[in-house]
């Protein structure tokens, strides 16, 4: 019995040290929070109302940066009419990716569209590689509705209110079914 405890906590251990981090990152301007994550495969971008001022705000493309990868960032989730694309996009534009910084940057391209924030936004793109060099940065622009006829606030920050090193999801789940052995480790009597 000692020796299957054994293994089991190396095993614990093992997952736990093998285990890579992730980087997260958020900020709020003008009400609207702005919070990313980047794993070696994925990279997360959310956007939340945090009150009731922003309740109608809506934004044109977004990018992050801060980080590389290597290959193509290829669709995983995004809001309706928006499309991911590698390379980020110019400062104070508020509906267009350039292409620029390819490998450095992802940008979510709305298309001319100005969507609103509603509930919050989502975005999420599959990479390669994903490795944070530098603190996560977003751009965009917040317009006080979805016309895109006045603007609130232009977005080229860097996400800086705290940084949280934060499992990858393959860890916890390795861990949860490590836990969910724990009750067959009972000495029988």
């Amino acid at each position: 019995m000692k020796k299957v405890r054994f293994i089991a906590g190396l095993i614990a251990l093992l997952t736990l040290g093998f285990a890579e981090r992730a980087k997260a990152d958020s900020i709020t301007i003008a009400g609207v929070n702005f919070s990313a994550n980047v794993a070696s495969s994925l990279v997360t971008l959310t956007v939340t109302c945090t009150n009731a001022s922003c309740a109608n705000y809506a934004i044109g493309s977004i990018s992050l940066k801060g980080f590389t990868f290597s290959g193509t960032a290829t669709n995983f989730l995004e809001p309706v009419g928006y499309l991911v694309q590698n390379g980020g996009q110019n400062n104070g534009g508020s509906t267009n990716c350039n292409g620029t910084q390819l490998q450095s940057a992802v940008c979510w391209n709305a298309n001319g569209a100005f969507v609103p924030l509603a509930g919050g936004l989502t975005f999420e793109a599959s990479i390669a590689n994903g490795t944070v060099t530098n603190l996560l940065h977003v751009q965009t622009v917040i317009f006080a509705d979805s016309t895109g006829g006045k603007r609130v606030s232009g977005v080229s920050n860097d996400l800086t209110g705290g940084t949280i090193p934060t499992p990858e999801p393959g860890s916890l789940m390795f861990l949860g079914l490590g836990l969910l052995g724990v009750p067959f480790l009972r000495r029988k009597k």
